[in-house]
């Protein structure tokens, strides 16, 4: 329904509804109703029935699908644990004790080939298959319990036990701890020499298995501590504060009039919401990949080219703004101190971290000379006394133009609130002066009649004594002088 303002009348604004805005959208000559969507009962029952058999239709194919695809997996799975069952008892008993150390650390053509694939997709934009992550770490796990990985196994069990025990360490303590344990492990595994012909990449991958094992262990232990909460809660409150920032301020070259861009801003930021929800650091910064790949994707089509580091920046600072995750400060904190160094120093992962902490740095610090305002119109913003104007309608959902909308009926009755107020302040400040005016004059006459109400009376038939020098005589009004007329 379109609401038009008109004239200002007896100091508001008037609404003006046409007839036709009110008659149903279907055009039956029935009357809508802004619950139905602008459709009258009948016409809605129709829609909504057509729409609701169309969706479950919908639904149940797309469930079909999914039972096929997990029915798929389920049985590839099946078939490879009894492969590997086989091939293991195979080798349990035609090999020496030796021969089995080794072939246990090191992993068949087939199976380097598929791994070095998956290592080499996690640095494009298609994640890593959660089935297939899952399947990986399950099978470290299962290799721990073997005797040939009981110091591996014996020396995380100690960390386990030291963190989980030790609840007085700080958490400097704790970070240096685990780093010193992932350095030991990996020295270990370089110098060891059953290990000479294996490449870094498998190195790698077993450090990350052991991070993974480890900090999802220790979550509960060493995330987020207590004298550390205030951190989060004050970047929290400084980005509500900051929702009035736009793409204009910040200089982010995105066009968000497209629909299109607007659902890749909706996939980056869910991506960086999604960090507070994994437990290892490895899976944290996962999570931050996707969200910043999704960030150049947007930035590549509103450039139509490539994007810059010096464009990235400014646009990780405004997704970090709208999405405002939880706990952020934490989790930098967190994969800071307990991911492992080489994953942090190198890679792509690397990269966007050390760009994350400098957006949540310039935060922080964020002022009006940051944004290349007036200190006051800063101000008036954080303070809530402005509000941010009313973008497009073309680059807003239909959500936010409603909200905008509402925002402005608030502001126009806002204002004339204010009006009606200083009114009745006005007229009260006549009323008091009126009153003040009416008493006075009261005072006034009353004081004039009390006077000549005091005077004595004539009485008929007794002449007043001129010569007597009484009061009364001396209170008579002066006599009347003649004056001439001229006609």
């Amino acid at each position: 329904m379109s609401v038009n303002l008109g004239a200002k009348v007896g100091g508001r604004k008037a609404f003006k509804v046409g007839e036709s805005d009110l008659l149903c959208k279907n055009g039956c000559g029935y009357y809508g109703y802004p619950a139905w969507q602008g459709f009258c009962s009948k016409c809605f029952r129709e829609v909504y029935h057509s729409a609701k058999q169309a969706q479950l239709e919908s639904d149940a194919l797309r469930d079909k699908r999914l039972a096929e695809r997990d029915a798929a997996l389920t049985t590839n799975a099946k078939h490879m644990q009894a492969f590997d069952k086989f091939a293991e008892k195979k080798k349990q008993q035609s090999s020496t004790r030796s021969k089995t150390v080794k072939s246990f650390f090191k992993k068949g053509p087939a199976i380097e080939t598929a791994s070095s694939t998956a290592n080499s997709q996690a640095t494009t934009s298609t994640a890593k298959p959660a089935v297939c992550q899952s399947s990986e770490f399950s099978e470290f796990l299962k290799t721990m319990k073997k005797p040939a990985a009981v110091d591996i196994s014996q020396k995380m069990r100690t960390v386990i036990d030291k963190i989980q025990h030790h609840l007085e360490l700080t958490p400097t303590e704790q970070a240096d701890y685990i780093q010193d344990f992932y350095q030991s492990t990996h020295d270990c595994y370089e110098s060891a020499q059953l290990f000479k012909g294996e490449d870094d990449d498998h190195a790698e991958r077993m450090m990350d298995n052991v991070e993974k094992y480890i900090m999802t262990r220790l979550y509960n232990h060493v995330f987020g501590p207590h004298d550390e909460e205030h951190l989060d809660l004050s970047l929290q409150n400084k980005i509500r504060r900051l929702h009035w920032v736009s793409v204009k301020h910040l200089e982010v070259e995105i066009k968000e009039s497209d629909s299109v861009m607007r659902d890749i801003l909706d996939d980056s930021i869910s991506s960086i919401i999604e960090m507070n929800t994994k437990r290892a650091p490895q899976d944290k910064l996962s999570c931050l990949v996707r969200c910043c790949k999704r960030i150049m994707d947007a930035l590549s089509q509103s450039k139509n080219g490539p994007a810059s580091a010096d464009d990235f920046l400014p646009a990780l600072i405004y997704i970090v703004l709208k999405s405002n995750p939880p706990r952020l400060q934490s989790d930098v904190q967190y994969v800071t101190r307990f991911s492992t160094p080489r994953r942090l120093m190198c890679g792509e992962a690397g990269y966007y971290f050390t760009n994350l902490c400098c957006a949540v740095n310039f935060i922080e610090n964020l002022d009006a000379q940051s944004l290349s305002i007036p200190p006051e119109v800063f101000d008036k913003y954080m303070s809530g006394e402005l509000s941010p104007d009313k973008p497009d309608d073309a680059c807003t959902c239909e959500g936010l133009q409603l909200m905008y909308n509402k925002m402005s009926l608030f502001e126009d009755v806002r204002q004339y609130q204010d009006s009606l107020e200083l009114n009745i302040r006005k007229l009260d400040d006549d009323i008091r002066t009126f009153a003040q005016k009416i008493i006075t004059d009261i005072d006034h006459d009353t004081a004039a009649t009390h006077d000549v109400l005091s005077m004595k009376p004539n009485i008929p038939g007794q002449q007043p004594d001129i010569d007597s020098g009484t009061t009364e005589m001396e209170m008579l009004p002066p006599p009347i002088q003649p004056t001439s007329i001229s006609f």
